[in-house]
Formats: C-alpha cells, sequence, structure tokens
C-alpha cells in the first residue's frame, strides 16, 4: 500500500467526512443478562460473562464469519445509538498497529498499540450480520493506515478544534492476562487496573484465548 502522505491524508478525511460532533456518552447502561457485575474503587465496573455466554458469542462469531471483537464494537456501537439517537457514531478503538506497512517492523519488539475512530452507521431495518460485515470490513480497509497517530487523524476530521472526537473508548483483549514465557516466574494474587484520558473506557478481556 502507498505511505504517500497525501494518501494517508485522503483516506482518514474520506472516513471522517460529514462527522462533526462527538457521539454523546450513554447516561446509564441496562444490566447484561448472563453476567455478574462487581465495582472497583477506581470507578468503574466489571462485568463477568457465563461460560454458557461466552460460548454463544464465540459461536456465532464464528457462524457469521467475523472476530469475536467485532460482536461486542458491534455491541458497543448499538449501545451509542440507542442512548445517543445517532444513526452515525463514532468510538476510539485500540488496534494492534503490527499489520500496517512500516519499515523493518519485524525488527520492532512489543506491542504497537494506537488509538483510532472507528466510525459505524446504523441503518433502520440493518441485520446484526450486515452491521458485523460492514465493522469488518471498515477495519479492512483501515488496516494499511492503522499506524496513523490519533492527533494527525482528529487533526483532518470536521470536528471543531479543542473538541474531542470520540468519548468513548474500545478495548479488545484477545490474549490471556496470565501468560507468560517465563516458565519460572509465579505471579500470585494479581490486580491489573487500566487508565485512560476518555470519559468512558470500555475494556473487553477474553482470557480463554
Amino acid at each position: 500500500a502507498s505511505r504517500d502522505p497525501a494518501t494517508i491524508e485522503a483516506f482518514w478525511k474520506r472516513h471522517l467526512d460529514g462527522f462533526r460532533l462527538a457521539t454523546p456518552l450513554p447516561s446509564a447502561l441496562p444490566p447484561v443478562a448472563g453476567a455478574t457485575q462487581s465495582k472497583s474503587p477506581m470507578g468503574s465496573t466489571q462485568l463477568d460473562l457465563s461460560l454458557d455466554l461466552t460460548k454463544e458469542l464465540t459461536a456465532f462469531a464464528k457462524n457469521s464469519s467475523v472476530t469475536l471483537s467485532n460482536v461486542f464494537q458491534a455491541a458497543w456501537a448499538y449501545i451509542l445509538h440507542t442512548y445517543s439517537t445517532e444513526t452515525d457514531v463514532v468510538f476510539g478503538n485500540t488496534v494492534a498497529g503490527r499489520s500496517a506497512p512500516v519499515a523493518n517492523l519485524e525488527n520492532v519488539v512489543g506491542l504497537l498499540i494506537n488509538t483510532l475512530p472507528l466510525r459505524i452507521f446504523i441503518e433502520r431495518d440493518m441485520s446484526i450480520v450486515d452491521l458485523l460485515k460492514a465493522i469488518q470490513t471498515q477495519q479492512l480497509d483501515m488496516s494499511q493506515y492503522e499506524d496513523t497517530p490519533l492527533v494527525e487523524v482528529q487533526g483532518w476530521s470536521e470536528i471543531e478544534k479543542g473538541m474531542p472526537l470520540f468519548e468513548t473508548l474500545f478495548v479488545f483483549e484477545n490474549y490471556p492476562v496470565a501468560a507468560s514465557p517465563m516458565e519460572s516466574l509465579l505471579i500470585e494474587d494479581s490486580d491489573v487496573q487500566e487508565r485512560t484520558n476518555f470519559p468512558l473506557s470500555v475494556m473487553v478481556q477474553n482470557n480463554d484465548a
């Protein structure tokens, strides 16, 4: 893919064309069936999905030829749509950054996490499968530009200067938190806490991956 700066800028301008105001935050979220809920001292809420529900979601994703991440992205988009009544929603989505054509990428060690705007249109009578396919296609299109700094993307958008491009961040972690290549290392009673600069962050951890 071309790394011409003009091409990169044109892609993001096209991606965000007509979007001028961040999707409002949902004021309240409903309880989730098949999940247990607990709160932490950091002002966050944790929902643990049951094994049966997790298996159903995984099977649904496989049968729809999409990823489990796409399923949760669609769910979050629909929540934002429902509470904001907007049919054009944007939220931040974390990407690994390793599919972009970066020079000498194979020699880079560690995670190359980036946050980019995922824009989803919720159309009337749109099926969940159509929504999932639209999200999947968009992410494939974005993959060659996923190393673009968020500050540049925001600068190319039509959002008023000084205003946020999105208010919510979505993170999908598809690796076992406890996994370690050091077999002799034993970690007991660990507590992982992650903070972001966004008003509301949603993190999904698939610990059975």
